[in-house]
């Protein structure tokens, strides 16, 4: 797929953000065979964006948590 083309293109460092239910799962249509069952199944996921549609909280949260925000201690 073109995902794994665009993410094997990318220099390193690199992360990815999976953005919503359907990216993070496959969404409601997680049992059909032409759906994959979350973008994880193809890259490297570094921070899981839950909602559908996600929450603008959520967003602030998971790009907090990608850039260590709150990780001092």
């Amino acid at each position: 797929p073109g995902i794994i083309r665009a993410w094997e293109a990318l220099d390193a460092p690199r992360v990815a953000v999976s953005f919503g239910a359907c990216a993070n799962t496959g969404g409601p249509y997680w049992d059909a065979p032409t759906v994959t069952k979350g973008i994880d199944q193809l890259i490297p996921i570094s921070v899981y964006i839950p909602g559908c549609p996600p929450r603008p909280e959520a967003l602030i949260a998971g790009l907090a948590r990608l850039a260590g925000v709150g990780d001092e201690g």
